[in-house]
């Protein structure tokens, strides 16, 4: 039997974009039980930014080798933290996209899950589900625009450089079509220029005593949180920018305040993995300051 050909959408104006609120669709996972059945709506990149800044991997310890200082990756603390960061990801995720654990707090959800769910991996089947609703490993380059075009001279390379490639999601039976153009250098710069936090402020570092030490030569510290904020907040406007020049339509908003906010009510993975996709295939770019 035949497949059943996909439906084709291209996402040429904002409204066939959809808010992840309303990527809605029901999931099954296989259990040792059988077949279970989740109504799930997918996750959005600014929940997901969220969950990832509350739940933070945590930095390995350093140790000394000799004389040499490097970090243990197989430190036993550090690997148990990692795991209850990831739990508590998948946790604060799940209660997001499918009901509400119950529990008023991270800890209390964590909990109700521990204690009352016995089979692990059906919980680890849903999170990852609900990350694929959301557009994580779903997209893709079509084929049909990767063309062999014979380049004589500058203005068909120009021509070339110019057509835009198309960048798919596919959600169930239909399939979501991006038009995605380059953006030529200058503007790349400029961009970049705009976006560029500059450096990290000075700081006295501490000394023996836990406190600064005014006598010596202050550092820079990219940690502080009022720089953290402002790089956070700079490559946020940089990704919209990019989104501005290389879809199809413009991202809605007056401010940048409002299109980030509407790019962060799109579904988390489309958004990440069409700015990878930018970033590595179209535009080729490779970051010049530290802040991403």
């Amino acid at each position: 039997m035949d497949e059943e050909k996909p439906e084709i959408i291209t996402v040429d104006e904002p409204s066939k974009w959809l808010a992840a609120k309303d990527v809605k669709t029901e999931i099954s996972i296989n259990s040792v039980e059988g077949e279970f059945k989740f109504d799930v709506r997918a996750l959005s990149y600014t929940e997901d930014q969220h969950i990832v800044k509350s739940y933070p991997i945590p930095d390995p310890p350093e140790v000394k080798r000799g004389r040499a200082v490097i970090r243990d990756y197989e430190d036993q603390k550090y690997l148990d933290a990692c795991a209850e960061m990831r739990f508590r990801r998948m946790v604060a995720t799940i209660d997001l996209c499918w009901n509400t654990i119950p529990g008023d707090d991270i800890n209390e959800k964590s909990k109700w899950a521990e204690d009352n769910l016995w089979r692990g991996g059906d919980m680890k089947n849903l999170y990852g589900q609900i990350m694929g609703v959301s557009g994580f490993g779903s997209g893709k380059k079509r084929d049909e625009s990767c063309l062999a075009v014979k380049i004589n001279k500058p203005e068909d390379w120009i021509k070339a450089s110019r057509a835009p490639s198309i960048y798919t999601f596919k959600r169930g039976n239909v399939e979501y079509n991006f038009n995605v153009t380059g953006i030529k250098g200058t503007r790349v710069k400029e961009i970049e220029t705009s976006t560029n936090p500059g450096p990290a402020p000075t700081e006295f570092p501490i000394g023996v005593m836990g406190k600064p030490d005014t006598k010596a030569t202050p550092i820079p510290n990219p940690k502080n949180p009022k720089y953290v904020q402002r790089c956070e907040e700079l490559a946020q406007a940089r990704r919209v920018l990019w989104l501005d020049e290389c879809l199809g339509f413009k991202i809605p908003g007056e401010s940048m305040a409002e299109k980030v906010q509407w790019v962060g009510d799109r579904p988390s993975g489309e958004i990440n993995e069409l700015v990878g996709f930018l970033q590595l295939d179209v535009m080729s770019y490779r970051d010049r300051t530290d802040f991403m």
